[in-house]
Formats: structure tokens, C-alpha cells, sequence
């Protein structure tokens, strides 16, 4: 029987880690197969890599497994793929079409790693004084992160299905449920693998990740609690997930001598924020992923360079997530949210063509959480 269109809804189950795709999952470590497409402003019939543009690491593997199993179309949540003709069609106008291709066998280091991991969201100076909050996010959050055990974790995957849907990426959201639910089932009694897999899920480039980090710096909260019934919900869904990410981000906290960098597009003004801020304590609100490696970090054109120097301190908020990730090579660490830095200096980089913006991670950030 021809095998036509493969549809990521709640009938299909897809395991992005473990056994069922194995062979795929290999090449996808070492960033050997990657799915483009033709970006639409493309005019000239001159065919350059850079006017590809990257699919999301999670459509990738999607598109790939559909790929494998031979069959002619992927339906995903945005668009439709249709290998037998070479193309990709959105979902909300059929007439926008873009050419893909297969590339395999990735060499350069820009193609296996994914640049806007490592930009800097909102680079504006937060002023800190170091006692308990009660606006803290984490506070409000954490109300509902449900009891521990099973039931938290099963929480959590609920929770995934109905965010995703929420947002709609229903089918990003059922293959990292599924994936979450099948590591459940495989190490229910092995708490560290199930930590780990937690980890796994926020390393993908899905929605995920980015609305995570988009409702902690956004949410509306108020002596402890969410301001309005959106950012309950929104809570109510995600404090089950949040709370097994935060306690598997404290199980990796990396407690050496380390330079991390960052990178951002910052505005003038930003810049003088930031030198009036110097020998003072700021904070990034949200999780935030910094590389061990400069050049991940210098991948993206912006005009800053955070350089974070992170001292070996027990109460370092920071996981070296690096061994659990896809993308090894982007060697990446997460500094958990509220985390505190002072600024130490600003200078400029004639060669670079950008500012460097030196911080020091303080164990103030510890104290906050309190």
C-alpha cells in the first residue's frame, strides 16, 4: 500500500530520543542531516546556502522520520511538506510555497548549532535589592506545580499537550509529550532518567522553550500570584513542568571556574543603561542559555558580547546542559531565572565591531529565590 501523509496528532506516537529512531537520532547528534527552505525573498536564481533558511530542530527530526518512512507528504502544525514535489506549504495560504532540500553531512559549525539560542531576550538593566520577593515568578508558579511523584509528571505532559494547543503547535507538543510520557514508562522508578529526559524536552528548539521563557518575562504577577486569569492558566499548565525543570537544572548546577558568552542586539541607550550600571547587581528574569564556546556565541550578527565569568561557589545557578542536548557542540549552560549578575565593565572591540559586556554571576541570585 503507497504510504501518502503522516499526520503528528494524538493517534501517532514518535519517540525523538530513544530506540524507534535510533539510526536517525545519531545523525542528527552530530548535525549530519538538516531540512531547509527557501526563504521568500529570495529573487535571484543564484543559488547560495544563505538564503536557506533552517527548520526548527523538532519539525526537523519530524520531517526526517516521515522522510524514512517513505512517505510522500508531513503535516505539521504550520505547514505541509510534499517530498515527492520538492516543497513546503503553509497551512493558512496554500498559495505560499517554498522549495526545501535535504542536506547531509554538515561540516561548518554554523549549520550544527542554532544561533538564536544564544541571544539575550531582553537586555535592559533590572535594579536588585536582595530580599525575598513576593512578585517573584517562581512564587507564583510553583503554586501550582502539583504533588511530587507520578502525579506531577503526569501533570507536566498534560500540560505540554495543552499549551501546545493552546498556541497552536498541537503536533510539536504530542511528540514531546509522547516522548515524556514513553521515558515515564520506560524509568518510572528512575528518577534520574526522567530528570534528564525533563532536559531533553527544554533543549529542543520548540515551542516549548521559547514560551517558557516568554511567560516568565511577561506574566503579570502581583504579591506572589498571577494578576489575571490568562497567566493562571497558563501556570496552572506549566507549574508542573517548570518545577521538575528547575529541580533537573539544580542536579547539573556546573560548580567550576568558567567564562560563558552571549549575544544580543543592543540599542544605544541600552548600552549607557549598562555602564551606569557598573559595580551594580542586575538580573535576567528568565532562563537564560550562554555557550562555553565564544564563536557559538559570535555566530549571531549582533552588536554585543556578553562575557559572563562564573566562580566556582556552591550556589552557582547554573547546568551544564552540553551532554544531554542535540547539539553538543553548542556546549550549552543555563543560567536559571533571576539569576543575578554584577556588571564589571563595558568596552569595545574594534576588531569584533561589537561592545563586550563583562558580568560576574553573584550567589546573590540563591538569595532572591529564597
Amino acid at each position: 500500500m503507497t504510504k501518502t501523509t503522516i499526520y503528528y496528532g494524538p493517534s501517532t506516537t514518535i519517540n525523538l530520543f530513544h530506540s524507534k529512531m535510533d539510526s536517525e537520532k545519531s545523525s542528527f547528534e552530530q548535525g549530519c542531516i538538516r531540512w531547509r527552505w527557501k526563504s521568500k525573498d529570495n529573487s535571484s536564481n543564484i543559488e547560495q546556502d544563505y538564503r536557506w533558511k533552517q527548520h526548527a530542530d523538532i519539525e526537523n527530526r519530524m520531517i526526517e522520520h516521515a522522510y524514512q518512512q517513505g512517505n510522500d507528504q508531513v503535516e505539521l502544525d504550520d505547514f505541509t511538506i510534499d517530498f515527492r514535489s520538492g516543497i513546503q506549504i503553509s497551512k493558512r495560504d496554500s498559495q505560499e510555497q517554498y522549495e526545501i532540500k535535504r542536506q547531509i553531512g554538515l561540516s561548518d559549525i554554523s549549520n550544527r548549532v542554532r544561533v538564536d539560542r544564544f541571544v539575550v531576550e531582553e537586555a535592559h538593566c533590572i535594579e536588585k535589592s536582595f530580599y525575598s520577593s513576593p512578585r517573584s515568578f517562581m512564587n507564583a508558579i510553583l503554586f501550582y506545580e502539583g504533588r511530587a511523584g507520578p502525579e506531577r509528571v503526569l501533570k507536566a505532559i498534560a500540560g505540554i499537550r495543552e499549551v501546545g494547543a493552546l498556541l497552536g503547535k498541537a503536533m510539536q507538543a504530542e511528540c514531546l509529550a509522547n516522548d515524556f510520557q514513553e521515558t515515564y514508562g520506560i524509568y518510572w522508578s528512575r528518577e534520574d532518567e526522567i530528570m534528564d529526559q525533563v532536559i531533553r524536552l527544554y533543549t529542543m528548539d520548540s515551542f516549548l522553550y521559547k514560551f517558557i521563557n516568554y511567560f516568565m518575562r511577561n506574566a503579570d504577577i502581583t504579591t506572589g500570584e498571577f494578576e489575571n486569569e490568562r497567566d493562571k492558566m497558563y501556570g496552572q499548565l506549566l507549574g508542573p513542568y517548570y518545577s521538575l525543570l528547575q529541580e533537573s537544572f539544580h542536579r547539573r548546577r556546573s560548580e567550576v571556574d568558567i567564562l560563558l558568552y552571549r549575544s544580543a542586539n543592543v540599542t544605544d541607550d541600552m548600552i549607557e543603561e549598562y555602564k551606569q550600571y557598573v559595580g551594580k547587581d542586575i538580573t535576567w528574569i528568565s532562563f537564560s542559555s550562554s555557550s562555553k564556546i565564544k564563536a557559538v556565541a559570535l555566530l549571531y550578527d549582533g552588536n554585543t558580547l556578553f562575557q559572563i565569568y562564573v566562580p566556582k561557589h556552591p550556589d552557582t545557578q547554573n547546568a551544564d546542559v552540553s551532554s544531554l542536548s542535540h547539539f553538543p557542540e553548542e556546549e550549552e549552560v543555563v543560567f536559571d531565572h533571576q539569576t543575578c549578575f554584577t556588571v564589571k565593565k563595558i568596552d569595545y572591540d574594534q576588531i569584533l565591531r561589537k561592545h563586550i559586556i563583562h558580568l560576574d554571576i553573584t550567589d546573590y541570585g540563591a538569595r532572591f529565590r529564597k
